[in-house]
């Protein structure tokens, strides 16, 4: 790719908007089902933006609001920050991944820039997904009914999770948590919302908006994974090419 050209040669960096037009109709569906959620009201702003996204849902283009989704989702991130009034703004969206991953205690540093806190973000889902994994393997396996169980139990939505750490030695090795990260771009996008909130165990009752919130962040940083895949393969190839 020449050095003129617009697009970046690795699409980490690219910004919410961006990432929204370059999501599958799914994901927009996925995403704009957790920001019409009665549950996530948010306080902020007037509702023409919500009114708008709401029409475009139910006549199914959502690529016509995209600039809508986006601040819908920095909107909803508004409610709780100490940053709610900022002349009608809400805050940005790096704000947003940031407030959900101090709400799940990750650790991150003022350097660290959005995609590495939400890398951060997929890594805790996909430790405490196999950790379930392997509870309710063991639980199976203790069970005289057990297997039977596991067959329509929680495990069962994660297929490939369950045999990342066969050994049981725990899910703190590199290879099982980058395993595991892996496959949470297969998960498929109608169970995310219940995955998360049941691997994550949201505790926080006084900020309601929050697991919503946290599903809207594992979409988003989905696409920039899968963006970014794409982008370091692509680039292989054509090096590839050139040899």
């Amino acid at each position: 790719m020449s050095n003129n050209e617009k697009r970046p040669l690795i699409r980490r960096h690219i910004a919410l908007e961006e990432l929204l037009q370059l999501a599958t109709p799914d994901e927009l569906v996925a995403i704009s089902g957790i920001l019409l959620d009665k549950a996530n009201d948010r306080l902020l702003g007037d509702g023409s933006a919500r009114q708008r996204l709401a029409q475009c849902y139910e006549a199914g283009e959502l690529y016509k609001v995209v600039d809508e989704i986006a601040f819908e989702i920095r909107a909803l991130g508004s409610v709780s920050l100490a940053s709610l009034l900022r002349r009608g703004e809400p805050v940005s969206y790096d704000e947003v991944v940031r407030d959900v991953a101090s709400e799940l205690k990750i650790e991150y540093s003022k350097a660290d820039s959005t995609p590495v806190i939400e890398g951060k973000v997929l890594e805790m889902l996909a430790e405490k997904l196999v950790e379930q994994a392997e509870s309710e393997s063991q639980r199976a396996a203790e069970s005289r009914f057990g297997w039977a169980r596991l067959n329509t139990s929680f495990t069962s939505l994660l297929g490939p999770l369950s045999k990342l750490n066969p050994g049981g030695s725990g899910v703190g090795g590199v290879l099982a948590s980058a395993a595991a990260v892996g496959v949470l771009a297969t998960l498929p996008l109608a169970t995310m919302g219940a995955v998360t909130a049941g691997a994550l165990a949201f505790k926080n009752k006084s900020r309601s908006e929050l697991q919503g919130l946290t599903t809207i962040v594992v979409h988003i940083a989905r696409i920039r994974a899968g963006l970014v895949a794409a982008d370091h393969e692509d680039f292989a190839n054509r090096l590839r090419a050139c040899l």
